[in-house]
């Protein structure tokens, strides 16, 4: 009896222990969705068209209802070196964590209360010569011939129709920065890691080698990349509604005896014009809500813009057609860096017939000026 009681409790222990180490691999990569990649899926990243010129991008799915592939026909029409659009909506959250970690997938909308699949209201935001401008399209079912803009900082901005008693409410702080002016913030003991390797770039991929410069990353990464089939393209859950296509590939640092802050490389599969228009989807990564400190996307290792978005919730008043978020997207330059914080969604989408990789940081506090960017947490 005893030998068998202790057969029963070590084979409780050995999966008790089996738990905690998947646990521990998932923090890189859903346990449930992630396996290390296959030769065939390794290939996929591998092959590709040429780099389509900036002028030639073909546009995502034109004849779906879905949000996320108007807002990327949206970027394309509306494109330039310092253009930023902005629009009202709703998003719906979920406790759909693919991932493991604090990031759950979301989705856009316009709600109930619009009766058009057309944006209500766009505002598109241009910088030259070191001046902003400003102007708004409305949908021409509202017949609005004149409206007041008032500024309300930070980047929002209350558009008032005349003779409304509500308004729109649009952001245009993408929260965009270069790389080089973020890491002039962070002291460089903040972004060290083992073997005196230093962040950004810590596995010091050579920018525009794909899915096929990662090799031989070093202390901390995984040697074999890991590979899920969606990055946040499902709503609400995993057999939910498709909202984003493409695999992808990740490489992480997670332990904090190897680096000082959760580090991600990830490649994500080229873009599959054809399945875009079957499934009405676009290539790339779909809405999710920001759950830890903050989550900073870094363009770092492609010689090509990204399209990229966030959305706040805005809090100043009655808000036309029950609108409680607001969309701020642009085109994320080679070297910039998109930081989301806490509470914030951002998305982003390949518009490339060819393997896309960027670097992630996950922050350890909320990003501020006196933080060093939420790597120096006291």
């Amino acid at each position: 009896m005893r030998k068998t009681a202790f057969k029963a409790k070590t084979i409780t222990a050995l999966i008790i222990l089996s738990l905690i180490t998947t646990a521990s691999i998932s923090l890189a990569c859903s346990a449930a969705k992630s396996n290390r990649a296959t030769k065939a899926q390794l290939k996929k990243f591998q092959v590709g068209a040429p780099r389509t010129p900036a002028n030639e991008i073909s546009k995502f799915a034109e004849s779906t209802p879905l949000l996320e592939s108007k807002l990327g026909n949206l970027l394309l029409e509306y494109r330039g070196p310092s253009t930023i659009i902005s629009f009202p909506a709703i998003i719906q959250k979920s406790d759909y964590h693919p991932f493991g970690d604090g990031q759950s997938n979301a989705k856009l909308t316009f709600g109930n209360h619009w009766p058009s699949q057309g944006f209500p209201i766009i505002g598109i935001e241009e910088e030259k010569a070191g001046k902003k401008s400003r102007r708004y399209i409305f949908h021409p079912t509202l017949k609005v011939t004149s409206y007041k803009e008032t500024d309300l900082q930070d980047g929002w901005f209350k558009v008032q129709p005349e003779g409304w008693s509500d308004a729109f409410y649009l952001s245009f702080n993408t929260s965009v920065r270069s790389v080089k002016s973020m890491v002039e913030g962070i002291p460089q003991t903040l972004r060290t890691f083992s073997g005196g390797r230093t962040a950004p770039n810590v596995a010091g991929i050579p920018k525009g080698a794909g899915s096929e410069g990662f090799k031989n990353l070093g202390d901390g990464y995984n040697a074999e990349p890991w590979y899920a089939d969606s990055v946040h393209g499902r709503f609400p859950n995993a057999n939910g509604e498709l909202t984003a296509l493409g695999g992808v590939l990740t490489w992480g640092i997670v332990d904090k005896k190897v680096g000082p802050f959760k580090n991600l490389y990830t490649c994500f599969e080229p873009r599959d014009v054809q399945k875009e228009k079957t499934t009405g989807a676009p290539s790339g990564a779909g809405w999710h809500h920001i759950g830890d400190a903050a989550e900073t996307l870094l363009n770092s290792l492609e010689t090509a813009s990204l399209p990229v978005a966030v959305v706040r919730t805005q809090s100043f008043g009655s808000s036309a057609y029950g609108f409680t978020e607001s969309v701020t997207a642009t085109w994320l330059n080679t070297d910039e860096a998109l930081i989301s914080t806490q509470g914030t969604f951002h998305w982003y989408l390949n518009p490339y017939e060819k393997s896309v990789c960027t670097e992630i940081w996950v922050h350890n506090c909320v990003p501020s000026l006196t933080n060093s960017w939420g790597f120096n947490c006291q």
